[in-house]
């Protein structure tokens, strides 16, 4: 069997009732994309227990490639993450009501690592399949920033992160009325291309 590839998602946080990262995540667990497996699992909203659960999961699955997932309400499409940063800073509590200011990921790692993916070209790819994409170079100072610098240093395969809209039931039912949504089966359709994408880099 291929090496697999490693894929990410978020539990649901900040008060939201879903998080369609994780809703991906569950949907592709165990699809096999151009001949690759796919190994996927939802990682806890936790500045505290984000980095171990990330380690563990890379030391059991050894993963040829990761793609993690997280959420960008009032996002129109997919995003595509260029750049982690050495550093959390929120005073937006994770899921355990915990805030960080300024705190660095790694007090002896570079101030950023850049993904090692071509984002261009998936970009590209998402495009001419009809679906809403753009580049970005700053993944934030919360977990979605702190998984990417993580799997950057630990996996020497293709990393990056993807971004992820708003889900129709989100934009229903949510007080805070995001402004745009994708359904839930486009997003899939969306990661499956970028994995295939990614996959057709390696060969």
């Amino acid at each position: 069997m291929r090496q697999p590839f490693l894929l990410t998602g978020f539990q649901p946080f900040d008060g939201w009732a879903d998080n369609p990262s994780g809703a991906v995540a569950r949907a592709l667990d165990q699809a096999t994309i151009d001949g690759v497996p796919v190994v996927a699992r939802v990682l806890p909203v936790s500045f505290a227990a984000t980095p171990s659960a990330l380690a563990s999961l890379i030391d059991d699955v050894r993963p040829r490639a990761v793609v993690a997932l997280g959420l960008a309400a009032g996002e129109v499409g997919f995003r595509i993450e260029q750049v982690a940063i050495n550093l959390t800073h929120s005073e937006r509590p994770d899921n355990d009501g915990a805030t960080r200011i300024q705190v660095p990921i790694d007090p002896a790692g570079p101030p950023a690592r850049f993904a090692t993916w071509d984002g261009l070209q998936l970009r590209d790819r998402l495009i001419a399949a009809g679906l809403p994409a753009r580049l970005s170079f700053h993944a934030g100072t919360h977990c979605c920033n702190l998984v990417l610098y993580q799997a950057l240093a630990r996996v020497a395969g293709p990393v990056g992160f993807l971004h992820l809209p708003c889900l129709p039931s989100m934009s229903a039912t949510e007080q805070r009325q995001p402004s745009s949504s994708m359904a839930l089966t486009t997003q899939i359709e969306g990661v499956r291309l970028v994995l295939a994408g990614v996959a057709a880099a390696l060969g």
